[in-house]
């Protein structure tokens, strides 16, 4: 018998993911080397779950089909391994346990403004676990945003935006994002380069609360904790430091 996401979710006790898809005075500059995005040739729509089939099947169909800049993100929810895959131009992140597809949740978006060089964390919080999603090109109520998707006990399902459009303007740009922690109770780091490829000089940590996601600006040195940051502050790619980039299809 088939079950959708949420059931599983709801059966299994797992908190639903959250996407984040997003974009330090010491680094040097560097820029993403982004894949050039095309639109795949798949109709999500009509996707069956056997079409989607395992992760690693998914992701040779994406790639069959032109998609680009496709990532699988990575992380644990109440101790089980959840992979999370999406590519540019795709209106769903789809979610596997165990390389098993068990769903897929849809990213909010004005039409016209899909994603572009998404970039997906994995946070859990208490009884429920989400997809914060940061990407280029999103627009929502004519906004940029990055997105937490969050899904509670009983699969309820809710989005919680983070206006990006001050912090772009405030920092010079927003590419190749940074989103450190994975818990939603202790706040998430989320960093980004300028337009010149230059870190930005400060961090943000987000934190959910009752009125929605609250930024608030903290020094560089605030995320030192974490040998991750470090790497991307280094030059590394944020997608290839924490091993979401796909570059060719798994097993």
């Amino acid at each position: 018998m088939k079950r959708s996401f949420l059931a599983y979710c709801t059966a299994t006790r797992l908190a639903v993911p959250v996407l984040l898809v997003l974009a330090a005075a010491c680094a040097g500059r560097s820029m993403p080397a982004y894949e050039f995005q095309s639109y795949p040739a798949l109709a999500e729509g009509s996707l069956t779950k056997e079409a989607i089939g395992s992760k690693g099947a998914f992701i040779e169909t994406l790639s069959t089909n032109g998609a680009t800049n496709i990532i699988s993100a990575e992380g644990y929810v109440s101790g089980k391994g959840v992979s999370a895959v999406t590519a540019d131009f795709l209106d769903y992140i789809y979610l596997f346990r165990d390389g098993g597809y068990v769903g897929r949740v849809s990213i909010s978006h004005d039409e016209g403004y899909p994603q572009v060089h998404p970039f997906v964390k994995i946070v859990e919080g208490k009884n429920l676990f989400g997809l914060f999603l940061v990407a280029d090109n999103i627009r929502l109520g004519g906004k940029r945003v990055a997105q937490l998707i969050l899904v509670g006990k009983g699969g309820k399902v809710t989005t919680r935006a983070l206006p990006l459009d001050g912090i772009i303007e405030s920092n010079g740009g927003l590419y190749d994002p940074y989103v450190g922690g994975d818990s939603l109770a202790s706040g998430i780091v989320f960093c980004a380069r300028d337009g010149g490829g230059k870190a930005w000089d400060v961090v943000y940590h987000l934190t959910l609360e009752e009125a929605g996601l609250r930024a608030k600006p903290k020094p560089v040195n605030f995320a030192y904790g974490c040998s991750c940051f470090t790497d991307w502050l280094g030059g590394r790619d944020g997608r290839e430091v924490f091993g979401m980039m796909v570059k060719r299809a798994e097993g």
